[in-house]
């Protein structure tokens, strides 16, 4: 397994400007970053990190590709308030370029492992908490989401003192809602909208169009997703 990144070390490794960042005990379970990307991004790796990573973007739209190391780019349009999730046991390559060429604001919060553990640990009751894991989540929307990331970002930058009882309230409902919805048991992906990172789902989408005159293999098709067979969304025959 490649050796993780800290918050601190991937954020010196994103060609962006630091607008704001936490300190304090009022932060003691997230690392929180506002961060303004340059316009135009050709390559940059990502490595796989300890901790549970939420991108919220704030402002702009942009055209974000993504790719295993050396695999083919996929792309996905967004815009303010879509997210990405990603707790990535390996690196992976983006690239964007913003619309008319403006600034893509986003933050960046990573999830103390401490926290998260005590989510899953409350959400499983104990049972299969080692075996779960999160689901890699690529430009989509969810509305508790914004409105916690919202909260999260009043606080760093509005907040005179960050009151350490509304950012660690909003820390346990991050957790917590995180765990609920985009969790994944013994490698299982659930079947939700927005759970399938959007370049491995396009990926599986090629694969059907290139086989039209032939069968479906929903191994196949599960496979190329990373998925299992049993838990890979499958449509009925007529």
């Amino acid at each position: 397994m490649p050796e993780k990144s800290t918050p601190e070390a991937l954020s010196q490794r994103i060609h962006a400007r630091l607008l704001a960042s936490s300190h304090g005990p009022a932060w003691s379970t997230i690392s929180v970053h506002l961060l303004s990307h340059q316009p135009l991004e050709t390559n940059l790796l990502i490595p796989a990190v300890a901790e549970p990573l939420v991108v919220w973007i704030v402002s702009g739209s942009a055209r974000i590709g993504e790719r295993d190391i050396g695999g083919e780019w996929m792309a996905v349009e967004v815009s303010a308030g879509d997210f990405y999730l990603t707790q990535s046991e390996t690196p992976y390559e983006l690239r964007w370029e913003t619309s008319a060429g403006e600034a893509l604001c986003v933050v960046h919060l990573y999830l103390g492992l401490p926290i998260y553990q005590r989510a899953v640990a409350e959400v499983l009751g104990g049972e299969g908490a080692e075996r779960f894991r999160l689901a890699d989540v690529s430009g989509a929307r969810d509305e508790a989401i914004s409105g916690m990331m919202g909260m999260v970002l009043k606080e760093l930058t509005d907040a005179a003192e960050p009151s350490e009882m509304v950012v660690q309230g909003i820390a346990q409902a991050l957790a917590v809602h995180l765990v609920r919805h985009y969790g994944r048991r013994d490698g299982a992906v659930p079947a939700r909208r927005g759970a399938l990172p959007a370049f491995k789902l396009q990926k599986v989408v090629r694969m059907m169009e290139a086989g039209l005159d032939r069968a479906f293999s929903l191994e196949s098709f599960a496979a190329e997703a990373e998925l299992s067979a049993f838990h890979f969304p499958a449509s009925s025959s007529n």
